[in-house]
């Protein structure tokens, strides 16, 4: 785990590097058998995922939500070259946890995500 500042943070990221900061981190989340990985960054702990890459599409998804102007602050700081999709927090939480296509099906079967 490599010590982060705000100055550094955008490299890591970019890296999708494990790291952690004052008030930021990162970690890699997985299935149980290690597919569908994830790069997940958080601002101030697992409650607001700020930025997710997954492997499995490819793409970065955002966090939209608008927190404090320190999260703010730590967004600006962490972002990544291209944010494919913005979302608010709960989807974020569930991108995290589950990785976009398990999300995207349980929206089409009519669950909340």
């Amino acid at each position: 785990m490599i010590r982060a500042t705000l100055r550094t943070a955008k490299g890591l990221v970019n890296g999708r590097r494990l790291f952690k900061g004052s008030n930021i981190f990162s970690e890699w989340l997985s299935d149980d058998d290690g597919s569908n990985q994830r790069y997940v960054v958080y601002s101030y702990g697992h409650h607001f995922p700020m930025y997710v890459y997954d492997s499995t599409t490819g793409r970065w998804y955002g966090n939209r939500t608008i927190y404090s102007p320190s999260t703010s602050r730590h967004k600006t700081a962490c972002c990544p070259p291209e944010v494919h999709e913005w979302h608010p927090t709960p989807r974020m939480k569930a991108i995290a946890a589950y990785g976009m296509l398990p999300v995207v099906l349980r929206r089409l079967q009519g669950e909340a995500a």
